[in-house]
């Protein structure tokens, strides 16, 4: 009877354990355990990670936003809500070239990633729904991005740092009992001349609903969940929103947007 007790009681302990670790597991989310992965079987984890570099020495376009490439099959004259936008397949890391957000694409239109076995490969863009690509455990995480353009006085220019008033605006957390959570944000405020591309910019990618993605250095910036910061912009305006963030994120772009460095 009391070897059958130390059996009963052994087994009890067992299905507690089981249970424990089964909990433990499926508290985290899927995006963090896909994130984890990712990180893991990629060999330049600096893509993924975002590590923001020091403010000192950045060049005034270290701070850049930029779009996805939309596919336009009827041209720019046929407006559609649904245009398609590049992406890479899932699990690789889009290249771009310095300290930039420009991908190298070859003549056939192949961009060049970091595969999941952290080896370098070229693979064709794959166009797809904008609205897909917002959701999901990596919302635009697979998006082949570009410098987002304007014009002035007639010739193509990128919205870069260079672009912004030294003027930053920081959005305080909500407290962390409070019912609806809120991070950290910042709100730029844009020259005149980055008024000028961000009324164009901004007419083009609200067509469909798009962000603006934030790179420094030329790697995307993180917001609080990991994922890629994104800003959001009026064509009215010359306000510049990036929601989201951790306390440190925000003030870190903060001191990028007023750094000398950028003026």
């Amino acid at each position: 009877m009391k070897s059958a007790t130390i059996v009963i009681a052994a087994a009890v302990l067992l299905i507690v354990a089981i249970v424990t670790a089964l909990v433990a597991f499926g508290g985290r989310s899927y995006e963090e355990r896909t994130r984890k992965k990712d990180a893991r079987s990629t060999a330049t984890a600096l893509a993924i990670l975002g590590t923001p570099l020091p403010v000192a020495g950045l060049h005034p376009q270290a701070l850049m936003f930029c779009e996805p490439i939309q596919q336009h099959p009827f041209g720019d004259a046929v407006r559609a809500s649904n245009y398609p936008i590049a992406t890479v397949p899932s699990g690789t890391v889009v290249l771009y070239k310095a300290d930039t957000c420009e991908p190298d694409i070859d003549a056939s239109g192949a961009v060049l990633v970091i595969a999941a076995d952290g080896t370098s490969t070229r693979l064709q863009i794959v166009w797809a729904d904008p609205v897909r690509a917002a959701f999901g455990p990596r919302p635009y995480e697979d998006v082949v991005w570009v410098p987002a353009q304007g014009h002035l006085n007639g010739s193509p220019a990128a919205l870069t740092g260079s672009h912004l008033q030294a003027l930053v605006e920081l959005y305080a957390p909500t407290p962390p009992d409070s019912v609806v959570r809120i991070e950290s944000g910042i709100q730029f405020h844009a020259t005149a001349e980055g008024r000028i591309l961000l009324g164009e910019i901004a007419e083009r990618v609200q067509f469909v609903s798009l962000p603006l993605a934030v790179f420094v250095a030329g790697v995307p910036f993180r917001d609080a969940r990991g994922a890629i910061a994104r800003a959001q912009a009026s064509a009215t305006s010359d306000e510049i929103d990036v929601l989201e963030l951790t306390v440190e994120s925000a003030k870190y772009l903060a001191a990028l947007a007023t750094s000398d460095n950028l003026r």
